[in-house]
């Protein structure tokens, strides 16, 4: 299982102990996801932005969307555990009226940025 399975599964792990319906996976979600984390990286940035616009340039028809971002993590396990130890990310991930997700994740091995992370994630979550 790649990276950007294990998060999926972790995600819906987390899910699965509050009784919540397990996110299933979406290409234009996965694609707005990977764009962001690539972004990151080469733009020496880490912020949002705008998911929901993201999401829109890749053909996602739903307006309602949220993202967790994380960097320098280098594990699916210790990316989710940071999102989930933080109220905004958990609650992201927690979100019941959430039904698809896509996640990226981006590695730059000689990060020449201020900001080098060499590991970059997004999630993003969505609902049509």
């Amino acid at each position: 299982m790649d990276l950007v399975q294990q998060v999926i599964a972790l995600t819906n792990n987390e899910r699965a102990k509050h009784g919540l319906r397990a996110l299933q996976w979406n290409e234009q979600l996965f694609k707005a996801a990977q764009g962001h984390s690539q972004n990151m990286a080469h733009g020496d940035f880490f912020e949002h932005g705008d998911p929901v616009k993201r999401a829109k340039d890749q053909g996602y028809p739903s307006s309602f969307v949220g993202e967790n971002i994380a960097a320098g993590r280098p594990t699916p396990e210790g990316v989710v555990e940071q999102w989930l130890n933080s109220p905004g990310h958990r609650a992201n991930i927690l979100n019941s009226d959430y039904t698809e997700i896509g996640v990226g994740h981006y590695y730059l091995e000689n990060d020449p940025g201020r900001y080098q992370y060499k590991h970059y994630w997004t999630q993003v979550f969505g609902k049509r």
